[in-house]
Parts: structure tokens; C-alpha cells; sequence
């Protein structure tokens, strides 16, 4: 017998659109979910509606901007969000369309487990090695009998990552969020705990226990984090050439980047530029 969180979402299908502004490029069921890669012609644009299933998407490449629950998301190429079940929004495609990864859950996924919104944290977390791991998965052919499994259990540690965050945002000191932002604006080359601290009003040490406590790494450890992030951005939207991420976000030359950037991401930036870009 099926249980209901064993169903999964709807068959894969393009939202609102005429069919030729909206392109279906891959997709597949796994363990309730449903993957699905899609891109979208600038011309783009959807009316007010919402889904029964809560999504984790990755913008590959393009951007675009919606309204969520009454607040505005622009969607940039690199980005990871997430959003709740049941949220009302609307969305249209940048001057370069989109083209995005959804994971979408069970629709009987605990809504305990579901944060508003979106999920900010994904962004500097795991959560972008994983969709791109998700994406290449979703690439291998239909009759390699590992695909099903392998696509299960990476969504499974996605969703787990959106479990975690939304325990940290309940659990969490409210002077938190301010560190967390302080940490992915601190200057490349003149972070200090010291300043950090003294910004959300924390002492040093406390800041760098707590911090780890909630975050799962230290203050150091994520602020390397977010520049790769911020490179990943880069990268994906930007022509710019790898030496020059490289030197703006702070590493000491591109050899240093890319192994940073391969630690981190599971391939090399050159790499990670050509799989989001492909189709």
C-alpha cells in the first residue's frame, strides 16, 4: 500500500504560459519528489497562484523577480531558495529569461519543517552543491538503474538542510540574523571577529561558539562560504573571466580559487559555469 508521502507531486508540467515561452528540459520522480528543469523566454510572466508543494529551486542561469507572501525576490543565476507550500506569488522572467532546477516535496511534507519563504542560509550552506549534483543526475540516461536512487538521496539531504535551517530559525538568538548578515558583508581582506561582534553587540567568544552551534561551521569557515557563493553568482551570470572572480571575491590568485571553489562545489569553476549554462 502507497502511503500519501509516498506520492509524488504532480506530472511534470510548465507553469501559466502559451507553451512556447516555457520549455520543459528534463525531469524526474524520485521517493515522492519531483525534479524538473526548465527554462523560460523573457516574455515570461505568471499570474497570482500558488503550489500545493514546497519547492527548493536553483537559478542556473537568467534571473528573474516575484512577489512571495507580500515580499519581493529577485532571482539571480547561483541562487538557491526556498518556499513554503501554500504561498501566494507571482513571477516574471528577467531581459534573459531563466532557466531553474525545482525540486518539489510531498505535499504532505511537515509544514513544521517549512520556514517562510525562503531560506536565505541554503545559499552558503551545502544546498548548491547538491542541487548541481541533483541537476547532473537528472542528465544521466533513464536506464542507469542508479539514477532514481541517486537523485532520492540528494534531495533527501536538501531537504534536510531546509529541516536544519528551519530549526535554527526558531531555536536561534534573535541577535543572530544581524551576525550572519554581518559575517557575508564583512570586507574581503579586513574581517574581524572583533568588529563583527561589537556590530550585533555580542562578546567574541560567544559569538564564535554560538555561531557554530547554528551555522555548523565557524564565523571564518562561513565567510569563506559566502565569497564562494558570491563567486558562484558571478560566475554564473557574468562573462567575467575566472582570474578576475578569483581576485574580486578575495582569493590569493585562480589556482587558489579553483581549489577552494572544487572543495566546496564538487568541480571546478570553469566546470560549474559550463554545467549551469548547458542545456
Amino acid at each position: 500500500m502507497r502511503h500519501e508521502h509516498d506520492i509524488a507531486p504532480d506530472a511534470p508540467r510548465l507553469n501559466p504560459g502559451d507553451g512556447e515561452r516555457a520549455r520543459l528540459l528534463g525531469a524526474a520522480r524520485a521517493g515522492g519528489m519531483l525534479v524538473t528543469h526548465k527554462c523560460y523566454r523573457s516574455d515570461f510572466a505568471q499570474g497570482w497562484h500558488e503550489h500545493p508543494n514546497a519547492t527548493v529551486e536553483l537559478v542556473l542561469a537568467g534571473s528573474g523577480v516575484g512577489t512571495y507572501g507580500g515580499i519581493r525576490l529577485e532571482s539571480v543565476a547561483g541562487a538557491v531558495e526556498f518556499f513554503r507550500a501554500g504561498v501566494r506569488h507571482r513571477f516574471a522572467a528577467g531581459r534573459a529569461g531563466i532557466r531553474t532546477l525545482h525540486v518539489a516535496f510531498p505535499a504532505s511534507l511537515d509544514a513544521a519543517a517549512q520556514p517562510d519563504v525562503v531560506v536565505e542560509a541554503l545559499e552558503a550552506t551545502v544546498a548548491q552543491p547538491l542541487a548541481l549534483a541533483i541537476l547532473h543526475e537528472l542528465a544521466e540516461p533513464e536506464l542507469d538503474l542508479s539514477r532514481g536512487l541517486s537523485i532520492e538521496s540528494l534531495a533527501q539531504e536538501l531537504l534536510a538542510q531546509v529541516r536544519l535551517a528551519a530549526r535554527g530559525d526558531r531555536r536561534r538568538p534573535a541577535w543572530m540574523s544581524a551576525a550572519v548578515e554581518a559575517v557575508r558583508a564583512a570586507p574581503v581582506g579586513a574581517a574581524s571577529l572583533g568588529a563583527i561582534a561589537s556590530e550585533v553587540g555580542i562578546e567574541r567568544a560567544h559569538l564564535a561558539r554560538t555561531f557554530r552551534r547554528f551555522t555548523g561551521v565557524s564565523v571564518g569557515e562561513y565567510h569563506r562560504r559566502a565569497r564562494l557563493a558570491a563567486a558562484a553568482r558571478k560566475l554564473a551570470g557574468t562573462d567575467a573571466p575566472i582570474s578576475r572572480v578569483a581576485f574580486e571575491h578575495g582569493f590569493a590568485d585562480q589556482a587558489h580559487f579553483t581549489r577552494r571553489f572544487r572543495r566546496h562545489f564538487g568541480l571546478t569553476p570553469r566546470a560549474y559555469r559550463e554545467r549551469l549554462r548547458s542545456t
